[in-house]
């Protein structure tokens, strides 16, 4: 792994991640005491977020699982990465859902079959019913395909075949799924005789326990973490980003990082730390991959930044804008162009994208419309328009100079057909924390 520094500009290479804490010390639910047969797979998967509890402390063991919640608990163990990328959706479970429709691990299921009769869309009596032995073990025998797991050896599946009772009873298009789960010893029979009983519904308790163990097989395929020579301390400057990366691992590996003071330094992006304000923290980047973890602490030191006052929730607008004109216009001196004069209305429209950034940062605003149509609810008339944006940046001198050493914002600063300008600046206590618009007009 190795880390990038980066400015905060248009471009930004965001990542997203889920959080995985610690194993759980001590008992969880009340209604699962470490006499219960699946105690470890509960508290394991309680402990990974893969499960909840059903409320007032219990968790409800004995109660049957739909398809909706096994893909989504398989999704939060397997596939963090992609359930991360789809958000919050309605009904709850549809995220999940969608990343395993995604990665082929309902193909074969009765929730995939009424999928498709509904023209692509869920039927939700369907996902919420509860779901069988029989699409349980093809969600499961999908999803370690989707994986690239080594599948069991002709000989050992042949073993399995032998070893279940009813094979004979299994439908056909379940019996390459059940077979290998059994020869996995991820699924293994109802009762003595080793029947499979696939048409028996789920409960709780069963599904922590298949997917424990499921997890265990697709670990013990995975390569060891092993992260060496990884610096025990930074430093970095108000304003600027440090962005982990990963450098020759496994393409399922991915990271989260922890800070021990927000208001030092502060986790963006999930997988980079901003410098918010000077002083010491420690942050604890852990590299996950299946259902192993290597935590590495490095200690940042954030000093004050070079070049212009440190900007923050209670600065004057006012100010920000006085400032940013002067080095506009001394930009626009030393190319030979024309000053620009500051815009009211122009400034009406760049305070309301500065404030639309933290929800889309993008020159789409978040209801999908240009940019310019802020221009136009301000009452801007114009010929010609350009917008520059900007995030992350704790300094006018320092935005400016991240705008001017790129050659797109740079143009536009220059550009001697503007000859207006309006400047937002909205502090947000949460993503990049400082968002910056210039708003050009003729």
């Amino acid at each position: 792994m190795k880390k990038r520094l980066l400015s905060a500009l248009l471009a930004l290479a965001l990542c997203l991640s889920l959080t995985v804490p610690a194993m759980a010390a001590g008992q969880t639910f009340t209604d699962v005491t470490s006499g219960h047969w699946a105690y470890e797979a509960i508290e394991d998967m309680a402990a990974r977020r893969v499960v909840n509890g059903v409320g007032e402390g219990k968790f409800a063991p004995d109660d049957k699982v739909s398809c909706a919640d096994f893909s989504t608990m398989v999704a939060r163990l397997l596939f963090p990465v992609e359930l991360g990328r789809e958000g919050t959706a309605s009904p709850w479970w549809k995220a999940g859902a969608d990343v395993l429709l995604e990665a082929g691990a309902l193909a074969g299921t009765t929730a995939r079959a009424y999928y498709e009769r509904l023209e692509n869309n869920w039927d939700s009596a369907v996902m919420t019913a509860p779901m069988t032995r029989y699409d349980m073990a093809q969600i499961m025998y999908n999803t370690l395909k989707a994986l690239d797991f080594t599948m069991p050896s002709g000989s050992e599946l042949s073993a399995a075949r032998a070893a279940i009772a009813d094979y004979d009873d299994i439908p056909s298009d379940y019996s390459a799924a059940v077979t290998a789960m059994y020869a996995l010893e991820c699924l293994k029979g109802m009762d003595e005789q080793g029947n499979f009983r696939g048409s028996q519904q789920m409960d709780r308790a069963q599904a922590c326990t298949v997917l424990m163990r499921m997890l265990a097989k697709y670990d013990a395929q995975l390569p060891e973490l092993n992260i060496k020579n990884f610096p025990s301390e930074d430093t970095i400057e108000v304003g600027n980003i440090i962005v982990f990366e990963f450098d020759n691992f496994h393409e399922r590996a991915w990271s989260e990082i922890e800070t021990s003071d927000p208001n030092i330094v502060q986790v963006t992006g999930g997988s980079a730390i901003a410098g918010v304000a000077p002083g010491k923290a420690t942050v604890t980047i852990t590299v996950h991959l299946g259902g192993k973890s290597q935590a590495v602490p490095v200690s940042i030191t954030v000093v004050k930044a070079v070049g212009g006052e440190t900007v923050g929730a209670n600065s004057s607008l006012q100010t920000i804008r006085e400032e940013m004109l002067a080095l506009i216009n001394r930009e626009r001196a030393a190319a030979g162009a024309a000053p620009l004069t500051l815009d009211d209305k122009l400034c009406q429209a760049a305070q309301v994208r500065a404030q639309e950034l933290v929800q889309s940062y993008s020159h789409t605003r978040p209801d999908d419309r240009t940019c310019y149509t802020a221009m136009d609810e301000a009452g801007v008339t114009y010929r010609a328009a350009a917008e520059n944006i900007a995030a992350g940046y704790f300094s006018v001198a320092e935005v400016m100079d991240g705008w001017m050493n790129s050659e797109g914002h740079r143009t536009n600063l220059l550009n001697t057909k503007y000859s207006r300008v309006g400047i937002g600046f909205y502090y947000s206590s949460s993503g990049y924390k400082t968002n910056w618009v210039q708003m050009l007009a003729n």
